[in-house]
């Protein structure tokens, strides 16, 4: 985006989120503690995140320091970094991206804005933000210690400073850095902004729409033999799709989601969320444009339950160009009556 399009002084531009139609012309965030955002660029170009509250109050951080070029990365920049410099996060204005005659020229994506409140959560279920005990950064270390704990060089995180004290430990835990000093587990507002890789989620289906379209522009719909008696009926009701079946012994009917060769490559997982009329277990397809396909049975339940599949776990080795997700319902699995019900099919 250039700033200047005739290459002028002092020339400026940018994109944004306002509250101006808002009822109280502004945002609440001040229950929050991180901005978050999916960003990529496609040159090494500079810009500014700011925040605005109504008072037109307004502090801007610089992001160069931090984006990758061709690469989705997912910024988290504490709202501590606006609210030190008297905004007032209760009274928000404005989000804006700004590029002024400085930042030269370049193009930039932007994806899933949102306010995160979030925390340090222990492997022993309990949450901090300041102390546990005991007091040294090896105990520390251990009680924190997981698959998901990684040790990194700190000079290798732009804008970290530990300040040369051996007592410091830079880590990466479920997801974010943090500092861990002593007993201190400590997310780092002082460091400024984290960055996570990736792209961002990719919604398939949330059946916000009603309709048999998906979010991929894709039609979605029920399937069944012919004349068998069998039955599957598909309403959409508040965000949600209910699948009814009626099935003869030894029968099969489900529900289809088209996905138009959409690239699953770039994403490590599958999650929907599901919930049946009584427990039992239900075939997830996964078909590639070229034919191959993979399957597997999930346990389902009364109870609304979040499924995450990994897709290096499927024996798909493409997943480059997918065709189509099948939730099929054995009769010899799922009974002869009752119904499932879907939302917020989604990548990861």
């Amino acid at each position: 985006m250039p700033p200047d399009p005739n290459g002028g002084q002092g020339g400026f531009g940018g994109w944004g989120v306002h509250w101006d139609f808002a009822s109280n012309g502004s945002f609440d965030a001040a229950k929050y503690e991180f901005l978050t955002f999916w960003l990529k660029t496609d040159i090494d170009a500079n810009f500014q995140i700011g925040i605005k509250d109504t008072s037109d109050r307004q502090t801007k951080i610089e992001l160069q320091d931090w984006a990758q070029v061709d690469n989705w990365q997912l910024f988290r920049v504490p709202l501590s970094r606006f609210a030190n410099d008297g905004v007032d996060l209760s009274q928000i204005k404005d989000i804006n991206f700004g590029f002024n005659s400085t930042h030269g020229q370049g193009s930039v994506c932007i994806d899933n804005i949102a306010f995160l409140q979030e925390a340090v959560t222990i492997d022993n279920g309990s949450t901090v933000n300041t102390r546990i005990e005991p007091h040294t950064t090896c105990d520390v270390l251990n009680q924190l210690n997981s698959n998901e704990l990684f040790y990194i060089a700190a000079e290798n995180i732009p804008g970290t400073d530990v300040g040369g004290n051996s007592d410091w430990v830079l880590a990466i835990y479920q997801g974010q850095y943090v500092y861990l000093h002593n007993s201190l587990v400590i997310v780092p507002e002082d460091r400024g902004i984290i960055i996570d890789g990736g792209p961002p989620p990719l919604t398939i289906a949330d059946f916000e729409s009603g309709t048999n379209i998906n979010n991929l522009g894709e039609e979605i719909g029920a399937f069944y033999p012919e004349g068998t008696g069998d039955d599957v009926v598909v309403e959409y009701i508040n965000g949600l799709v209910n699948v009814n079946y009626t099935l003869a012994t030894n029968s099969y009917g489900g529900y289809w989601v088209k996905l138009g060769g959409a690239d699953f490559s770039p994403y490590s997982q599958l999650a929907f969320d599901i919930t049946a009329s009584a427990s039992f277990s239900i075939k997830l397809e996964l078909k590639h444009t070229g034919g191959g396909f993979a399957f597997q049975y999930i346990p389902v339940g009364p109870s609304r339950q979040t499924v995450t599949i990994d897709l290096e776990d499927l024996s798909l080795t493409d997943f480059s160009s997918m065709n189509e997700l099948v939730f099929v319902l054995e009769q010899s699995r799922v009974g002869s009556n009752g119904i499932i019900t879907i939302d917020n099919i989604t990548l990861r």
